[in-house]
């Protein structure tokens, strides 16, 4: 397919202090002590699975195969879960081995969260009857965690399929139907420019992702979106090997696949030197702790 892509020239950035970093050879984790049972994140099935390494005893928590959980960006504990046939679903929170419900959302309305800012998770909101699904209601809303309180972003409308949502901007792809592609838009979220129309940015994408990295440069981290294709996830500037999940930490590039027994194998790329610094096989499942991730294997369990 043709590509139109003015590549993510238009990046946003903004600066941070960062300690001073040093690239190493390798990364190792650090064994902790989960002699009980915890619940943990199957990021390619969107399961929860409660297991104990100890143990090595696991069950699948969400196992109907029209049950999902997904996980929110930047919102460690916090997860969307339910029912994909039945279009219910619910915000909750999980607390070591117990999950905690939030707030449920009304039945025939489907929830994809795109991330948590500012208090808000935002997601992509679809509206569902015995005929299917109302595309023309199809848009990206936030649910605020204070009251609980649903808002519609205005003007955001479209076959919205991804999203991500950074401090001034949410950033999101729709599908157009007529040309077979994806395309890029921008929506402010920055006090005093929340009713100023969605901007296109770029259109020609065969694969909907977007992907927020903290970037190190020049000692600073700023804060940098990709975009994808089939194979790879990149910038104006970078790219990375596309995996079936996919997440940026500071100094990580972690990429996750699904082996043939069910479990994951999970690789850890460097950013500075590109080289890969460690693979962890038998990965039952994961969770996150701010910039470090948990990661269960049926040997125990590690923090990266």
């Amino acid at each position: 397919m043709k590509k139109f892509k003015i590549l993510l020239g238009f990046l946003f950035v903004f600066l941070v202090a960062c300690q001073n970093h040093t690239p190493s050879a390798t990364f190792t984790g650090d064994p902790i002590d989960t002699n009980k049972e915890q619940i943990y994140y199957d990021p390619i099935d969107k399961k929860l699975v409660k297991f104990n390494p100890n143990g090595n005893q696991s069950q699948v928590i969400n196992a109907n195969e029209s049950d999902f959980a997904y996980d929110i960006n930047n919102a460690d504990n916090l997860f969307i879960i339910g029912d994909s046939l039945n279009h219910k679903y619910k915000l909750v929170e999980i607390k070591g081995d117990q999950i905690e419900t939030l707030h449920e959302f009304k039945q025939g309305e489907e929830i994809f969260p795109i991330g948590y800012n500012a208090g808000n998770i935002y997601f992509i909101h679809s509206f569902y009857n015995e005929n299917g699904e109302d595309k023309n209601k199809r848009t990206i809303s936030l649910i605020d965690l204070e009251e609980f309180n649903i808002t519609d972003i205005e003007s955001v409308n479209g076959l919205l399929t991804d999203g991500i949502v950074s401090p001034n901007n949410i950033y999101y792809t729709a599908f157009n139907n007529e040309n077979n592609y994806y395309e890029l838009h921008r929506k402010s979220i920055e006090e005093g420019k929340k009713g100023e129309a969605p901007e296109l940015i770029s259109v020609g994408y065969e694969a909907p992702e977007l992907f927020l990295s903290k970037d190190l440069e020049n000692e600073k981290e700023i804060m940098n979106l990709y975009a994808s294709d089939n194979n790879k996830i990149y910038s104006k500037e970078d790219s990375w090997d596309k995996h079936q999940a996919n997440y940026f930490k500071p100094t990580t590039v972690i990429g996750i696949d699904k082996n043939p027994d069910g479990t994951m194998k999970i690789t850890f790329i460097e950013k500075r030197s590109r080289e890969k610094v460690n693979e962890v096989d038998d990965v039952v499942g994961i969770h996150f702790e701010n910039d470090s991730i948990v990661v269960a294997t049926k040997s125990g369990a590690s923090k990266y």
